[in-house]
């Protein structure tokens, strides 16, 4: 991770990404994506990268589609850089995180509501064409069986709005002649605050963060999905609980096929919770395991290392220096694109 970001928000790079341009074409685009994603000790197969590619553009169409105010998009690209923020932990990388919002805000930070639309419907022109399921969009209820989004009517309504349902009849002066009153068809509530644009501050909105973590849209009226057959799952997961164990623990260990006991991995031994350390004391089938201390396994102890990256690795010359080559490739890209 420290390495995508390191390449993805290098000065350079985001100076390209900035210029007045025309928008870039799905392949340049797709290019882009897939060198980004491999500027680190990462390697997909063809299949893998359709699907991570297909997850990434879904899901930031999802977001950009749900945005209920152009404001919202600013707001959203925010939140991705706290996420970025939050993953890398490199103090020289953060600071490349610093210099991304710095530069977000200077050119959309002032922009009027308009031009943030305007923005807006370039993006979604941009993926109009591109319905894939997917399934984490399925999961969470905001994607139908077909690919289309779900919208629910209901909610905060965005800062300056008011609650829909009002119709207001004017007179020649000016003045309210006559209020009427509709049935809006959702459960709307008055407007939420207005978002933090700061470094470090409170965005409100959810979109731009992992959906994962974020609540299932309420009222989305969703058709259940055709359930896939189901297997022996104890068969099937034995032998590879089996092998992991292994790896882990250095020493075969056997899992019983017929056993229906929760397997817990801590990977981290020194950062349990209350509820965890209740379970390691009730539950025999409870695998600790310190992933920062070394192994019984070489070979888990040179990927660890080989994953590991610290701020004298990324200061180092040799380190500058394929970052160096890596970006040039990058902006040979754009120019090329």
């Amino acid at each position: 991770m420290n390495d995508i970001t390191s390449i993805m928000l290098n000065e350079k790079f985001l100076g390209e990404l900035f210029k007045p341009q025309e928008v870039y074409n799905k392949q340049a685009l797709r290019k882009l994506f897939e060198d980004l994603a491999h500027g680190s000790i990462m390697r997909l197969n063809s299949a893998s990268m359709d699907k991570l590619y297909d997850l990434m553009t879904m899901v930031f169409k999802y977001q950009v589609f749900n945005a209920q105010s152009p404001n919202d998009v600013v707001l959203i690209t925010l939140n991705h850089l706290d996420s970025i923020r939050n993953f890398v932990n490199c103090s020289a990388i953060q600071k490349q995180v610093d210099m991304a919002h710095s530069m977000v805000m200077k050119m959309y930070g002032n922009m009027s509501p308009g031009e943030l639309q305007t923005i807006r419907y370039s993006l979604l022109n941009f993926f109009q064409d591109l319905k894939v399921r997917v399934s984490v969009l399925l999961r969470v209820g905001v994607q139908n069986s077909h690919g289309d989004f779900i919208i629910h009517t209901s909610g905060a309504v965005p800062p300056g709005c008011e609650v829909p349902g009002f119709i207001r009849l004017f007179d020649q002066y000016g003045a309210v002649a006559k209020v009427k009153h509709f049935n809006a068809d959702g459960d709307y509530t008055a407007a939420r605050e207005v978002g933090s644009m700061e470094l470090i501050g409170d965005r409100i909105i959810e979109l731009g963060c992992n959906i994962l973590n974020a609540p299932p849209p309420p009222h989305c009226l969703n058709t259940p999905l055709q359930e896939e057959p189901k297997i022996n799952e104890l068969l099937v997961g034995r032998e590879e609980l089996n092998l992991l164990l292994t790896q882990l623990l250095g020493h075969r260990v056997q899992h019983q096929s017929d056993s229906r006991d929760i397997i817990r991995l801590n990977l981290f031994s020194c950062d349990l919770e209350e509820d965890d350390i209740v379970a390691q004391q009730n539950e025999p089938s409870f695998v600790n395991f310190d992933a920062r201390s070394p192994s019984r396994s070489a070979e888990l102890d040179k990927i660890y290392s080989e994953m590991t990256l610290t701020d004298s690795t990324v200061e180092s010359p040799s380190y500058q220096s394929q970052c160096q080559q890596e970006e040039e490739d990058l902006l040979d890209l754009l120019e090329n694109s």
